[in-house]
C-alpha cells in the first residue's frame, strides 16, 4: 500500500506512517496465470486522552449529559500527540455509556442515583489510547424498569417436560420477572396486539395490566402470524415521587422484553411410497407423513404422534389416563429454519416421516409444534431433544389425521386330503376379513399348488404325481388389501405306479419266468393289495411272483398287474408280455436194420421249422468215438451188432430245445459181447482175470496184449492169465458167428472184434533215495528221492506222474505231498525211514536207518567287561564235544572272528550282541548261538588345572611372570569328569611336597625351599578307578637383600650378616668380603641343588677374617655371584655393610 513490494508466500513489513493502506496480494503460477486479492489495513498512532463534562440532572429515559473529548489537542485544538483520535469510547463500570458518534458526544446511565466517574479511551485508526478516568456530576433519578430474563424462568428440575406437563402449553409469564427499582407504578403491554378475536376489535393493542408482578397466560391468535412468533413485551416503571422519593418529581422508565412464540400453520398429509395421496393403507404397509407446515419460529421443533382409536376409545370408556393409550411411536423431528429478515419470507418443512402399520384399525394422527420457548430442551443441552409425552388437544397448532389401516383378509380354506392321482380336487375357500372389517368381501383370488394357478373362488386341481404339496392362497379385498398364506403339506396325494419286472422277455415252453413288483407310490403306502394276471389262465395275489407258460405253440402272452391302495382306492394297472417259444423234435431213418455189422445208417431230422439253430444226436453206439453228431441230417457206422436207442435233441436260437428218443430203432444182428479185466493194473508179473459176457457167438477168443491169444468153442467166460514182463498192454474179445443174409440167403461168417476200454498196466518200482551218515537233532533234513524216470526207477516210464510217495520218518512224522522227504529230529539216535512207492496198485517200501545226534549246550565265557578307556575281552566256546568242526563269531558292528578262543577289543560302552555259529561233523549241522554282553569302556577323566599367583593372575607354563620364593601359588582344579565322577585328587607340587584330597577344591601351597621353573603334576581318580594326569610349570623368582649393618658381638641378635630376605635357592652360590683396601677378607661358596643352606647361620659371614680373627669395626665391601635356578645365566650383586660391636 506504500509502492513497496514484497515476494514470497508469506510477508511481514513494518508500516512507519499512519493511514490507510491497501495491501494487494498477486500471485502467479508456473503457467503464468495470475490472480490478485486486496485487503483494508489501518495503521494508526496512539493518541492522548482526555475529556471534559457537562453536570446534568435528569430522569433515567431522558438522561443525557454532554461530553467533550480533547485528545491529542491541547485547549487552543493545537496537535500535541503523534496523531488525533478518530473514535471516542466512554464507559463506566465496563459498560458502554457513549450514545453518539464523535467527539462531542452525550453519555447516559442504566443505573440511577448520583455518579461521580467516567472513563474515555479513543482510537487512532483502532491504536487505542490510555484509559483516562475523570470525575463527573451526574444525578440519574428513578425508576429503573427491568424485566428478568424470561427464557427459562418459569421451568426447574432441569426443564423436564415429563415433570412439566404445561411445557407444550401456550407461555404463562412468572410472577417474579419484574426486576424494576425505585418505581411505585407500573404498566404493562403484553404485545398481543392485531389479534382481532380479542376484546377491542381489529384496533386492539393488546392485554395490558398495572400490577406489579401480573400472571399472563398467553393464547393462540392471528397475533403470532403477524409478528412472526415474536411478541415484545413492554413495561412502564412510574415514581411520582409520592411513595419514594424522587429529586426529579415524576419519571418514566420503559423496558422491552422479546418472548418468541412459535407460531406454526400446521398441515399434515399422507402418500404411499409413489408419493400419491392417500387417506387409508392396508395392514404391514408404510405410510408416509408429510409435515407441509409453515413455521415462524427460528428453531422448530414438530412432533408426530399416532393414537390407535380403539385404545383411545378403551382409555376414555374406562376412565384412564391418556398415557396409556397404545401410541405408535410418537416421533419429534427437529428442523432448524430459518427466517429471512429482509424478504420476509417463512420457511416451508417439507419433509416425509414413515410409519410402518403392523396392525389394522382407525388411527388418528397428531402434527403438532413442540417449540414452545424451547419447551423439551435441556437448558445446559440446547441441542438436546426430549420426546414429549403430553399435549394439548386444545392448542390450535396441530393438526389432526384421521386415518383407517384395513386389514389384510385372512386366507384359509377347506382342502380334502388325502387323494389319488390324477384325481379332480375341488378347494373351498374360507377366507375372511377380521372384526370389525368382517364386512370388507374378497374380490380376487389366486390359489397356487402343484405348479398350477387358479384364480376362481372354488378352484380345481388334477395332481399329477404323488406326494405332499403346499397350497398357496392369495386373497385381495375389496380395499385392495392383499395377503398370502403359505399351507405346508396341506394335501397329500396318492400316487400309485405299478410296474414289474420279468427275468426274460422270450422264454422257453414250460420254462419258470419270475416277475419282481416295482411298483412306486408317492408317499409311501403300506396298505398294497395286488393281483397278477397270467394271460387270463391263472393269477396271484403275492408281491412278487413266478410262472411256467405251457403253450402249444410259440405265441406273445400277457401279464398284468393291478396295484390298489386298501384304504383310498386308489389303483394302478401295468400290463406286459412275454413271447414263449414252442419246439418239437422229430426224425426217420430208411436204413436201420443189418443182418451182420457193419451198418451205415442214415438219419434225416424231421422237426418244427422254427429257427432251430441246433441239433445233437447220439446214436447209442457206447463203442464207437463218434457216438454224437451236431449235424442237421448225419449219419453213422454201427460196427457191431446190437440193439440201439436214437436220440435227438434240438435247440432254437434262444436255447429252447426239445428231446425226442426212438428205443431199438437200430437193429444189427451178429455177435455181440463185452469183458472185463481184474485187475487193471499192479506189480508185475501180474495175473489178472478176463471174465466175458456174450450172446449169439461160435466161437470165443481172448488176444491179450503181449502176444498171446486164449480160445474157446465151448461156452467158457473167465480165463485168467499171468502177465510176466512190465509194461502197458491193450486186450481184446474175437467173437465168431456163422448167419445167414437176409439178402442172398447165404451163410456168412461174421467176426466181432472188441478192444478193452482201458490199458492193463504191468509195474516194475524200485524205490530208493539218499541218505548221509549223520543228522542234526534239531536241524531239517531233507531225503533226496531216486525213484524217478532219469534212475530207471520206474517202468513203464510214462506212469511216473502217476507215482505217490509216502514217506514214513521213524519220528512218528510221515508226508504224502512230497517229492523229497523233509522232516526234523527233536531228538538223537537211530531212526528207520521209509520210502513207500505207489502206482495203480503197484507198492514197493525201502528203508534206511539213520544217525541223529543232538548239539551240544556250548556255554560261551568271557573274562572282565569292564576298564578305563577301552577293554580286551577274551569270549571262549566251552562244554565242546570234540565234534566241532569250525566256529565263527560275528559282532553287530561288523568285527567277525573264525577261532576259539577269541580275543575282542572294545573302545566304547554299550550293550553289544554277537553270534557264534557252530559247524559239526555233518557240514549241515550248524548250530547257532546268539547273546549279548555289557561293556563298560569308561572315558576316563580329563586332568586340567590353573596356576594363578597372588595377584590373581595366570602364571600356568609362564616363563615371563611368576611369583617369588616364599610366596604362596593357588592351583585351581579344572578336570573333566567324563563318565565316573572324580573322587580323589593328587597334587604334586615339585619340591617334594605331594598333597592328596578327598574333595574338589582350590589348593594354595607356599615354595620355601626351591626356586626356578618347578613342574607341577596332577592325577585325578575317578569312581571307577580311571586315571589322568597333566603337569604344568611355574616360575619361582630368586631375590636377595642384605643388610648394611651387622653387629657380631654374640648376643643372639644379628651375629651374622644374613639376607635380609631369603628368597630362592641358586646353582652356584660364592660370596667375597673386602675391605675398605680391596682385600679378602673373608668368602664363602656352594654349589648344590638348593644352595644356599638358609638354615644354617654359619654359612654366613660371622665377622671373622679368613684366619679366624675378629675383623675390626668399620665398613666392608661384598660381592655376590650366583647363578640362579630360574634363570642360568650370573647375576652379580654388590653393596657395604658397617661391622659394629
Amino acid at each position: 500500500g506504500d509502492s513497496t513490494l514484497v515476494y514470497g508466500d508469506t510477508a511481514s513489513y513494518t508500516y512507519h506512517d499512519s493511514g490507510v493502506f491497501e495491501v494487494e496480494a498477486i500471485a502467479t503460477s508456473t503457467q503464468g496465470c495470475v490472480g490478485k486479492d486486496t485487503e483494508t489495513l489501518m495503521i494508526g498512532f496512539k493518541p492522548l486522552s482526555s475529556f471534559t463534562s457537562t453536570p446534568t440532572q435528569a430522569c433515567k429515559s431522558q438522561f443525557r449529559m454532554p461530553v467533550v473529548a480533547y485528545d491529542s489537542l491541547d485547549n487552543f485544538g493545537n496537535l500535541i500527540g503523534d496523531a488525533p483520535a478518530n473514535a471516542w469510547f466512554w464507559s463506566r463500570n465496563g459498560r458502554d455509556i457513549t450514545l453518539n458518534m464523535g467527539n462531542y458526544n452525550e453519555i447516559s446511565f442504566n443505573d440511577t442515583g448520583s455518579i461521580t466517574t467516567a472513563n474515555l479511551v479513543c482510537a487512532h485508526y483502532y491504536c487505542l489510547s490510555d484509559t483516562v478516568t475523570k470525575t463527573i456530576q451526574a444525578y440519574v433519578c428513578p425508576p429503573n424498569a427491568r424485566i428478568d430474563s424470561i427464557s427459562y424462568p418459569y421451568m426447574s428440575k432441569k426443564y423436564d417436560p415429563s415433570i412439566h406437563p404445561n411445557c407444550n402449553v401456550f407461555p404463562t409469564l412468572p410472577n417474579n420477572i419484574n426486576g424494576s427499582t425505585g418505581a411505585n407504578l407500573f404498566r404493562w403491554n403484553f404485545g398481543n396486539d392485531f389479534d382481532s378475536t380479542a376484546i377491542g376489535g381489529p384496533n386492539f393493542k393488546g392485554d395490558t395490566s398495572t400490577a406489579k408482578n401480573p400472571v399472563y397466560q398467553y393464547k393462540y391468535g392471528p397475533y403470532l402470524k403477524k409478528k412472526d412468533g415474536k411478541v415484545y413485551i413492554r413495561l412502564i416503571a412510574i415514581n411520582d415521587n409520592t411513595t419514594i422519593y424522587n429529586a426529579c418529581g415524576y419519571c418514566e422508565d420503559t423496558v422491552h422484553a422479546m418472548i418468541l412464540i412459535s407460531y406454526a400453520d400446521m398441515k399434515l398429509v399422507t402418500t404411499d411410497r409413489d408419493s400419491i395421496l392417500i387417506k387409508d393403507i392396508c395392514q404391514d404397509d408404510t405410510v408416509y407423513f408429510w409435515d407441509s407446515s409453515f413455521c415462524t419460529a427460528s428453531l422448530t421443533t414438530w412432533g408426530l404422534r399416532i393414537v390407535d382409536s380403539v385404545s383411545l376409545d378403551w382409555a376414555i370408556a374406562n376412565n384412564k389416563p391418556l398415557d396409556s393409550v397404545s401410541l405408535l411411536d410418537t416421533i419429534i423431528v427437529p428442523h432448524k429454519s430459518y427466517y429471512d429478515s429482509i424478504n420476509i419470507e417463512r420457511n416451508s418443512i417439507r419433509r416425509n416421516v414413515p410409519v410402518y402399520f403392523p396392525d389394522y384399525g382407525v388411527y388418528y394422527a397428531y402434527l403438532y409444534n413442540a417449540d414452545t420457548i424451547h419447551c423439551g430442551r435441556w437448558k445446559e443441552k440446547l441441542d438436546t431433544f426430549i420426546i414429549e409425552k403430553y399435549y394439548d388437544t386444545l392448542d390450535l397448532r396441530m393438526d389432526t389425521l384421521r386415518f383407517v389401516v384395513y386389514p389384510r383378509s385372512v386366507p384359509a380354506c377347506l382342502i380334502p386330503s388325502p387323494v389319488c392321482a390324477r384325481d379332480t380336487v375341488i378347494f373351498t375357500d374360507l377366507s375372511y376379513s377380521p372384526p370389525p372389517f368382517e364386512y370388507l368381501k374378497i374380490k380376487n383370488y389366486l390359489w397356487s399348488s402343484g405348479g398350477h394357478n387358479d384364480t376362481s373362488a372354488m378352484p380345481k386341481f388334477v395332481y399329477s404325481g404323488g406326494g405332499k404339496y403346499d397350497v398357496a392362497l392369495t386373497v385381495v379385498n375389496e380395499k385392495d388389501c392383499d395377503s398370502s398364506m403359505l399351507f405346508v403339506d396341506a394335501i397329500s396325494v396318492y400316487q400309485i405306479s405299478a410296474r414289474f419286472s420279468k427275468s426274460t422277455d422270450e422264454v422257453c415252453n414250460k420254462q419258470l419266468v419270475s416277475f419282481r413288483n416295482n411298483t412306486a407310490t408317492t408317499p409311501t403306502i403300506s396298505t398294497l393289495k395286488y393281483h397278477w394276471d397270467f394271460n387270463g389262465k391263472d393269477s396271484s395275489h403275492s408281491r412278487n411272483t413266478s410262472y411256467v407258460f405251457d403253450v402249444d405253440t410259440s405265441q406273445w402272452v400277457y401279464i398284468t398287474l393291478t396295484v390298489m391302495d386298501s384304504i383310498k382306492g386308489c389303483t394302478s394297472k401295468y400290463k406286459d408280455s412275454v413271447y414263449v417259444r414252442c419246439i418239437h423234435a422229430d426224425f426217420n431213418s430208411s436204413d436201420n436194420r443189418a443182418a451182420c455189422p457193419e451198418l451205415q445208417c442214415y438219419f434225416y431230422d424231421q422237426s418244427s421249422k422254427d429257427s432251430i439253430v441246433s441239433w445233437q444226436w447220439d446214436f447209442g453206439d457206447t463203442k464207437s468215438e463218434a457216438n454224437t453228431s451236431a449235424l442237421k441230417n448225419p449219419s453213422h457206422n454201427y460196427a457191431y451188432a446190437g440193439t440201439y436207442d436214437v436220440r435227438l435233441i434240438i435247440n432254437d436260437f434262444i436255447g429252447c430245445n426239445d428231446t425226442l428218443i426212438k428205443e431199438a430203432y437200430v437193429q444189427v444182428n451178429g455177435p455181440y459181447g463185452d469183458f472185463n479185466v481184474y485187475p487193471q493194473s499192479g506189480c508185475y508179473p501180474l495175473t489178472v482175470d478176463f471174465s466175458c459176457d456174450f450172446t449169439n457167438v461160435d466161437t470165443l477168443m481172448i488176444i491179450t496184449g503181449d502176444g498171446n491169444t486164449l480160445i474157446s468153442d465151448s461156452l467158457t467166460k473167465d480165463f485168467k492169465f499171468t502177465y510176466q514182463n512190465p509194461g502197458p498192454y491193450i486186450p481184446s474179445m474175437r467173437l465168431i458167428k456163422w448167419v445167414t443174409d437176409p439178402n442172398t440167403g447165404a451163410l456168412i461168417r461174421c467176426v466181432q472184434n472188441f478192444y478193452y476200454y482201458d490199458t492193463i498196466w504191468a509195474i516194475q518200482i524200485n524205490s530208493d533215495f539218499l541218505t548221509d551218515s549223520v543228522y542234526c537233532q534239531n536241524q531239517s533234513v531233507i531225503f533226496k528221492n531216486l525213484t524217478d524216470t532219469f534212475n530207471g526207477s520206474i517202468y513203464p516210464p510214462e506212469l511216473f506222474n502217476e507215482c505217490l510217495f509216502f514217506w514214513f520218518y521213524g519220528n512218528g512224522d510221515w508226508d504224502s505231498l512230497l517229492f523229497d522227504g523233509a522232516t526234523q529230529y527233536d531228538t538223537s539216535g537211530l531212526f528207520d525211514v521209509t520210502l513207500r512207492a505207489t502206482i495203480k496198485g503197484c507198492t514197493k517200501d525201502t528203508v534206511k536207518t539213520i544217525k541223529v545226534f543232538a548239539f551240544p549246550d556250548i556255554k560261551i565265557n568271557f573274562t572282565d567287561t569292564a576298564a578305563c578307556d577301552s577293554v580286551s575281552v577274551i569270549f571262549t566256546a566251552d562244554s565242546l564235544t570234540g565234534e566241532e568242526i569250525s566256529f565263527d563269531w560275528s559282532f553287530q558292528d561288523g568285527e567277525t572272528f573264525n577261532t576259539n578262543p577269541v580275543e575282542r577289543l572294545f573302545t566304547s560302552s554299550g550293550k553289544y550282541t554277537y553270534q557264534l555259529k557252530v559247524a559239526f561233523i555233518n557240514p549241515k549241522c550248524v548250530k547257532i548261538y546268539n547273546d549279548s554282553i555289557n561293556i563298560h569302556a569308561w572315558i576316563p577323566p580329563s586332568a586340567e588345572f590353573m596356576i594363578q599367583n597372588p595377584s590373581g593372575e595366570d602364571i600356568t607354563d609362564r616363563e615371563d611372570i611368576g611369583i617369588k620364593a616364599q610366596d604362596a601359588a593357588t592351583f585351581i582344579d579344572q578336570s573333566l569328569p567324563n563318565d565316573g565322577q572324580i573322587i580323589r585328587w593328587v597334587w604334586d607340587f615339585g619340591d617334594q611336597n605331594i598333597d592328596t584330597v578327598f574333595t574338589n577344591e582350590n589348593r594354595t601351597h607356599q615354595y620355601s625351599t626351591t626356586s626356578g621353573i618347578v613342574t607341577v603334576k596332577f592325577h585325578i581318580i575317578d569312581e571307577f578307578g580311571c586315571e589322568s594326569e597333566i603337569e604344568h610349570f611355574l616360575l619361582i623368582f630368586e631375590a636377595l637383600r642384605f643388610p648394611n649393618i651387622f653387629s657380631p658381638n654374640n648376643d643372639g641378635f644379628n651375629d651374622y650378616f644374613y639376607p635380609l630376605e631369603v628368597s630362592g635357592f641358586f646353582l652356584d652360590f660364592e660370596m667375597i668380603i673386602y675391605n675398605r683396601w680391596g682385600g679378602i677378607v673373608w668368602t664363602r661358596k656352594c654349589k648344590n641343588e638348593n644352595c644356599p643352606d638358609y638354615q644354617k647361620a654359619d654359612f654366613w659371614w660371622n665377622g671373622k677374617t679368613t684366619s679366624g680373627k675378629d675383623a675390626s669395626e668399620g665398613v666392608y665391601y661384598w660381592v655376590v655371584t650366583a647363578v640362579p635356578k630360574s634363570k642360568f645365566t650370573k647375576f652379580i650383586l654388590n653393596g657395604s655393610v658397617t661391622l659394629v660391636r
